[in-house]
């Protein structure tokens, strides 16, 4: 399973207009979207209508959550904002890359392996990082028989509560 910590410029995208092109994180197999309370309040402060609250409601159904990391834990050597410190502490406790649109602050870290306690993340813009793995878009059918069940765990490797989303297949419906 590939781990996917979205920044908030991607969620916000992916719900501003119906059928976005950043709505695939959510249709990908063995992709789990990933982000943070401190990503959705950001989100959520930036949403215009009830509608894009709505379809943000949705997306975060289908989305795992790990705590907020304070920006003090951020792996060696890298400098980032305060406001943008956190984002990537949260990232490197749960996921394998994290997908913003930042340039201006993450963008001297992009596309660099950056050591972590688990091993490494990658920065990437969201439209790379989906042309690099559309191979992993589930076919229209399936991602339509799906349905969100939500389980919380507690992790020992980190100090994140983390409420996963597990897809499981509907029962076709019986036709009379």
């Amino acid at each position: 399973m590939l781990r996917v910590f979205l920044d908030a410029n991607v969620i916000f995208s992916a719900t501003h207009k119906e059928n976005h092109r950043f709505m695939q994180f959510w249709r990908m197999r063995d992709l789990v979207p990933i982000t943070s309370n401190y990503v959705v309040d950001e989100v959520q402060r930036n949403c215009v209508g009830d509608s894009q609250l709505a379809r943000v409601a949705l997306l975060l159904q289908q989305t795992h959550f790990v705590s907020d990391i304070p920006g003090a834990f951020l792996p060696r050597g890298v400098v980032l904002p305060a406001k943008d410190a956190p984002i990537l502490a949260a990232a490197v406790f749960a996921a394998h890359f994290l997908i913003t649109g930042d340039k201006h602050h993450f963008g001297k870290w992009m596309q660099v392996p950056i050591k972590t306690h688990l091993g490494e993340i990658l920065i990437q813009e969201p439209s790379p990082f989906l042309t690099e793995h559309r191979d992993r878009l589930r076919q229209a059918t399936y991602s339509r028989s799906i349905s969100p069940v939500i389980t919380c765990a507690r992790k020992r490797y980190s100090p994140s509560f983390v409420v996963r989303v597990k897809l499981r297949k509907n029962p076709p419906l019986s036709t009379p």
